[in-house]
């Protein structure tokens, strides 16, 4: 061991750094304990802990675009005197939240001539998920392909909405810009995603489809996991809220629907979220036509979703996943002279966060997520721009796209 410590050590800084990112946080932090050199040298000197925490969630969910700039909420930030701080956290807290189309979950239905979706691209460069079904690729793109236009299919996400506060990453544009964008990290217990609607492109000679009644439509909603794949359109039952695109009308255990909102086609891009009040445990759908909220439009959900932890230190500690952390994880200050610190003074210094300090450090992210009225905006928005959800959420379920 002594042989592996020295020839480990004995590395250039920036070789060790890029070994270090390649292993769990726990390694990580084991290493910064029993060596010195990660600790003072290593660590402060290379966002090792922002790299991890880029890996695991790719691994889990989807990566992140490496040209664009990844940013902590500013109330997260200024809990820890340095990111690397918070990205250490952070490392530990991420868990799996929808992220792609589960094409098999539509297709163990059968393949007919008139039930084929197929993906039009697929993400190779991470590890796929392994489900029940097998590895699959994470497809965000999809088209229909069967040969009998007609019939009713969904397809949902991989996995569905944490009824509970999690780690999420949205890309958001950056503000006075047109195509600038950024990764922004933040905690909420709820979820929005979108879709967009394009003609596809025809990679072969068009072939002659029979359709066997009805006409082009899309719909967008959530449901929960009993909710039928085949043979319904999202809202159609008690398992599912709808937002259908032919008549621009809100579905719910109906297939009548009442009068909502635009009706949507080629070109448009929707959006379904899904608002928890973590006070009362109620639950609220709500859907966007092209950036605007419907009814009122001109809202900004992704920021929104951040605001919702106010208040909420009590469920933070309870439901966000963190791991207690060492206290000596490199974040050495200017001060400390590292040549005047032996071994043993180094060991006498570390101590690991107990349940109580966990739970002070989320206490006041609740506290900073608190602090800022006009965070999330949410004061200005009347009642009637969600919909109540009437679906019970469990703690170990949730609610598909």
């Amino acid at each position: 061991m002594a042989l592996l410590h020295a020839h480990l050590t004995s590395l250039p800084d920036d070789l060790l750094a890029r070994i270090l990112a390649f292993t769990a946080p726990r390694d990580v932090e084991a290493m910064a304990v029993a060596s010195k050199t990660v600790a003072r040298h290593v660590l402060p000197r290379f966002p090792l802990w922002k790299t991890m925490f880029c890996n695991r969630w790719a691994m889990l969910n989807f990566s992140l675009d490496d040209t664009i700039d990844v940013e902590i909420d500013a109330r997260l930030r200024a809990l820890f005197p340095s990111e690397s701080r918070m990205y250490q956290l952070l490392a530990h807290a991420v868990t799996p939240v929808p992220a792609y189309a589960d094409i098999p979950a539509t297709m163990q239905y059968g393949q007919g001539i008139n039930n084929t979706i197929v993906a039009l691209n697929s993400d190779l460069s991470v590890r796929a998920v392994k489900s029940r079904r097998g590895r699959e690729a994470r497809t965000s793109d999809i088209a229909f392909a069967g040969q009998l236009l007609g019939g009713d299919r969904s397809v949902r996400a991989n996995t569905t909405f944490p009824t509970t506060f999690h780690v999420q990453v949205y890309k958001r544009r950056v503000p006075h810009t047109d195509s600038k964008f950024k990764y922004e990290i933040g905690v909420t217990a709820s979820g929005y995603f979108e879709i967009t609607i394009a003609q596809r492109e025809q990679e072969q000679p068009s072939r002659r489809h029979l359709r066997i009644g009805g006409s082009d439509m899309s719909s967008i909603g959530v449901g929960t996991p009993r909710f039928r794949l085949m043979d319904k359109q999202p809202g159609w039952d008690r398992q599912s809220f709808g937002y259908h695109g032919d008549d621009g009308r809100f579905y719910h255990n109906t297939g009548y629907g009442q009068h909502f909102g635009p009706s949507f086609d080629i070109g448009d891009t929707v959006g379904c979220g899904v608002w928890r009040d973590t006070q009362t445990s109620h639950s609220s759908v709500f859907f966007t036509n092209n950036g605007d909220l419907i009814p009122t439009g001109d809202r900004d959900i992704d920021y929104e979703l951040f605001g919702e932890c106010e208040g909420m230190a009590g469920l933070l500690a309870n439901q966000l996943q963190w791991y207690t952390i060492s206290d000596f994880d490199g974040e050495s200050s200017d001060s400390e002279d590292d040549d005047d610190m032996d071994e043993s003074s180094a060991d006498d210094e570390v101590e690991y966060m107990d349940a109580d300090d966990v739970q002070f450090v989320v206490r006041r992210i609740g506290a900073l997520y608190g602090d800022d009225p006009d965070f999330g905006d949410m004061e200005d928005v009347d009642d009637s721009d969600y919909i109540e959800s009437e679906l019970e959420f469990e703690d170990d379920g949730g609610d598909n796209e």
